[in-house]
Order: structure tokens, then C-alpha cells, then sequence
């Protein structure tokens, strides 16, 4: 999260590569802190993780409908605004909330993966500058078929 945080917000593309493995380094140190951490304050990863998945979800949505406003206010302000949300939902029913952020993380996490060597999903933070270039003019149907896979997935992954 923190390597993500720092691309779309600091580094972007051009990052010398020391740089980007001493993120990643920092990266994993960090998270088995917290990992530590969260092992003993379970609520309160809950709450954080529930947090994570809105911004995952707001993200979902402006790739999927919301980029054709191709306002950067629009995106991050649904993504902060689901991110409260699903925060302020996990701490009445936090288990519920952590099932079901934990699977649409995995889920998105493996459409992800699938489509770094299938292609066919245009970068999030790339995405309008993309489409005010003129280097794209709308989603691939690839994207819509990912999306139903997330769903199908941690839908499967919350019965299961």
C-alpha cells in the first residue's frame, strides 16, 4: 500500500530502481509490523482493512463509469468518501466487514494479477490524464469482464 501510495502520489513512473527496492524493502518491514500489530488489536485492523476495500471499491467504480467525468476531485472524492464508509461500517459489524473486505482485496488482487500478462486494464492513476491525451477513448470490454470476475470471486469468497 505504502509503494502504491508513493507512485501515484511522489515517484510516478520514472523511478530509479534502488529507490523503488528501498520502498519495497521499507514496504515489508512495515507490514509485518503492523501485521504484528494487528494480530493484537483485531478491531482495529478490521476498521483499517474495511477502509482499504471502499477505496478499492471507489476505485472500481470511477474505472468503471465515473472516468467518463475525467475529474481527479470526482475520484479521489468517492474513494476517500467509500473509504469512511466501509471504516465507519466495520466498527458495528466488524467480522461481516472483514469478510467481505478481505475478499473483494483477494479478488481484486487477482484480477489484478491475471491482467498484468492478459492486458486489458488501463492503470488507475494513469487513467484520465490517459483519456485527456487522446491515448485512450474508452474502457477495453476486458475491464468489464475482470469487474464481473470480482464480483463473481468475492461473492464466492464471502460463502465460502
Amino acid at each position: 500500500m505504502l509503494l502504491i501510495v508513493l507512485y501515484s502520489f511522489i515517484l510516478g513512473p520514472k523511478v530509479a530502481k534502488w529507490l523503488a527496492w528501498v520502498i519495497f524493502s521499507i514496504s515489508v518491514l512495515l507490514g509485518l509490523l503492523f501485521g504484528f500489530l494487528f494480530t493484537k488489536f483485531e478491531r482495529l485492523y478490521s476498521i483499517i482493512v474495511s477502509a482499504c476495500a471502499g477505496f478499492l471499491a471507489g476505485t472500481l467504480i470511477n474505472d468503471g463509469v465515473l472516468y467518463l467525468v475525467g475529474s481527479k476531485i470526482l475520484f479521489w472524492s468517492v474513494n476517500v468518501c467509500l473509504s469512511v464508509i466501509f471504516g465507519a461500517l466495520a466498527t458495528c459489524k466488524h467480522e461481516i466487514f472483514l469478510i467481505l473486505s478481505t475478499s473483494l482485496i483477494g479478488s481484486f488482487l487477482t484480477a489484478r494479477g491475471i491482467s498484468l500478462f492478459a492486458g486489458g486494464w488501463a492503470n488507475e492513476y494513469n487513467l484520465i490524464a490517459q483519456i485527456k491525451s487522446g491515448g485512450i477513448n474508452s474502457i477495453q470490454y476486458w475491464f468489464y469482464a475482470y469487474l464481473g470476475g470480482i464480483i463473481v470471486f468475492t461473492t464466492l469468497s464471502v460463502v465460502i
